[in-house]
């Protein structure tokens, strides 16, 4: 690693930290670096190395392929077998500027708005009420008829909504709480590295779980059809005003999107599994190239187009509309980004590594994810492929110096 000794001895204290993981890496492909040399046709070629527990680098049997200048697609095998690099057939230009990212996002954040005894509290007023109108409707709590006008069950799913959206806050301020005492941990531990102690990296690199998403997606499409199953009660079964039935027929409409996106990222998962990038140094810096390593996820087949996008997000709460109809949203804006395109068709078996290379100016924004407006970077890996296409964002820890 390059920069101040601060930084060096930081950085060789966490690869010592980590060093039985990372020394335990031989053989599955864990790089911490690079030595490279040029040969006749243009790319260059080395060995892949990987970090010692001393911080040294270790030569390892396998090879890679760097395309010139920025972008190659190649094989890497236990056998040093190399076969042909696949350069990427076109670049758009960087862009600066603030562009709001459509699309289901992962809020990345751990900051909830409120102090986390706030939250506590306003989640506990959330799962009280709940509990209440559910041991009405369960007829636990006796109350008199007449002034129920509703069904039972109405009652019950009323109050599931109500005790569910309390355990939401309550895990976010769980979230936040474990956060904030990792900052203070790291920090007491490497204080002059910004990236050890605003969240908890893997020096290696940053993997999307099989499932995890799959099922978060899934607990979120279960939560918005029992809340809109109380105002599909009022439309539909209590007569309710045509002005409603249509605002609810638009919310269902939603809903069926949503399940089919649950079944997308089923398919996907069942299909590709998971992914994972590696970075070619912890942390990355802004202002050096930024070399990350793409692992094509299994039955990725036959490639038709495809996209590797490097982008600068700002994520912030917004708060929508006045009055009892005021609300609050996750919104997330492109800062800066740059792509690369691959234009033709190209088969990817398993094992092939995408190496790239970003050039990021030194005044970009650097990573700050336990800031109150997050900021970071992400890599958007878009492939199009015959059936379900592959879509995946990783988190990258760019920093300043």
């Amino acid at each position: 690693m390059s920069g101040s000794p601060g930084s060096s001895a930081t950085s060789s204290r966490l690869l010592r930290d980590a060093g039985l993981e990372l020394g335990e890496a031989e053989g599955r492909g864990d790089t911490g670096g690079t030595n490279h040399q040029r040969n006749c046709n243009g790319h260059y070629s080395g060995s892949i190395g990987r970090i010692a527990p001393d911080g040294s680098q270790i030569q390892s049997s396998k090879s890679l392929v760097l395309s010139v200048p920025q972008c190659c697609w190649s094989r890497c095998d236990l056998n040093s077998r190399i076969t042909e690099p696949m350069d990427m057939a076109a670049h758009q230009p960087s862009t600066a500027g603030r562009r709001r990212v459509s699309g289901f996002r992962q809020r990345r954040g751990s900051k909830t708005g409120l102090s986390i005894t706030s939250a506590f509290l306003f989640g506990a007023l959330f799962v009280a009420t709940g509990t209440m109108i559910i041991l009405v409707g369960a007829r636990v709590i006796e109350v008199d008829p007449k002034t129920v006008h509703a069904p039972w069950f109405v009652l019950i799913a009323a109050g599931a909504v109500f005790a569910l959206g309390g355990l939401m806050v309550w895990s976010m301020a769980w979230t936040q709480y474990r956060a904030n005492r990792r900052r203070l941990e790291m920090a007491r531990k490497y204080g002059e590295e910004a990236a050890l102690t605003d969240y908890a990296w893997d020096p290696r690199g940053f993997e999307v779980p099989r499932w995890k998403r799959v099922a978060n997606t899934l607990g979120g499409a279960l939560f918005f059809m029992l809340f809109l199953s109380l105002f599909n009660w009022w439309a539909f079964f209590a007569d309710g005003p045509w002005p409603v039935k249509t605002i609810v027929v638009l919310f269902d409409a939603v809903l069926i999107g949503v399940w089919w996106y649950v079944m997308v990222l089923f398919g996907r998962a069942v299909k590709f599994g998971g992914s994972r990038i590696e970075f070619g140094r912890f942390p990355l810096r802004l202002g050096e190239p930024i070399m990350l390593y793409w692992q094509a996820a299994s039955r990725i087949g036959r490639i038709t187009e495809g996209e590797f996008t490097l982008r600068c997000v700002e994520e912030f709460i917004e708060q929508r509309g006045h009055g009892k109809n005021r609300s609050a949203a996750v919104v997330h804006e492109e800062l800066w980004s740059t792509t690369w395109r691959l234009d033709f068709e190209r088969a990817a078996k398993m094992g092939t590594r995408v190496e790239l290379r970003f050039d990021v100016p030194p005044d970009a924004p650097s990573t700050h994810l336990s800031a109150e407006k997050p900021v970071f970077w992400e890599l958007e890996v878009k492939l199009d492929l015959p059936g379900l296409d592959f879509r995946e964002i990783y988190l990258v820890p760019i920093y300043a110096r």
